[in-house]
């Protein structure tokens, strides 16, 4: 987590990283900790001396859409989202409850499609499962937002990120300014950067974030 929120340039409480992948993660960066929060948010320590990470998270992102795909055999990301693209936004009554990994919300949160019927193609299928992530995420993304106040901005990386798509929904049903780091290997870059800061390439990671924090490509229209 700490990982790739630097690489995600966070670095106030004004942006949030949400990481999209098997785990759906909401992250952001404070200098303060708090007594008797509205949520068990889980804290740790940051790489900035008096500063704080802190996270929301479920195993309730992308890795639902993986698990489909194998199933059905070959299907490219292109076509999927071709596939999604092609329906009209937020028009569906079938709904996807993305728990094909449990939820750490209750032991008993299991999987499955609601409204499923015969006039559904696979395309429904496909179009309801990223609702379903994007809706997951909100989960998260919520409860954080109730600790982070001010935030305008949303920083994404994950494979989702590449879906122009996915994004855009989840820019519709946030609300917010989704912005995505042109880092692919967040874990290994992340690491990347704290060798340079640790040789003194970079004085700091303040200087580090400043330096490529620039290569966060703007996406999707609020």
């Amino acid at each position: 987590m700490v990982s790739t929120a630097l690489c995600a340039g966070i670095e106030d409480e004004f942006t949030l990283n949400a990481v999209m992948g098997t785990w759906a993660v909401t992250s952001g960066i404070t200098r303060g900790l708090r007594d008797g929060e509205a949520h068990p948010y889980v804290y740790g320590r940051y790489v900035n001396d008096g500063e704080f990470i802190v996270h929301e998270a479920s195993p309730t992102s992308s890795g639902n859409l993986e698990w489909f795909t194998a199933q059905w055999g070959e299907i490219s990301f292109d076509e999927i989202n071709q596939a999604v693209a092609s329906l009209p936004k937020a028009g569906g009554d079938l709904f996807f409850l993305p728990f094909l990994y449990g939820s750490n919300a209750g032991l008993e949160m299991t999987s499955g499609f609601y409204g499923m019927q015969a006039i559904h193609t696979r395309a429904h299928l496909l179009q309801a499962i990223y609702e379903g992530v994007v809706f997951s995420h909100m989960t998260h993304l919520n409860r954080m937002r109730e600790r982070f106040t001010d935030v305008h901005t949303l920083r994404v990386t994950g494979g989702p990120a590449h879906s122009d798509v996915w994004m855009q929904m989840l820019a519709d049903v946030s609300g917010l300014r989704i912005e995505l780091p042109q880092v692919e290997e967040t874990g290994c870059f992340g690491a990347a950067l704290a060798a340079r800061v640790g040789t003194g390439v970079y004085r700091d990671f303040s200087e580090a974030q400043r330096d490529y924090s620039t290569r966060c490509a703007p996406c999707c229209r609020i």
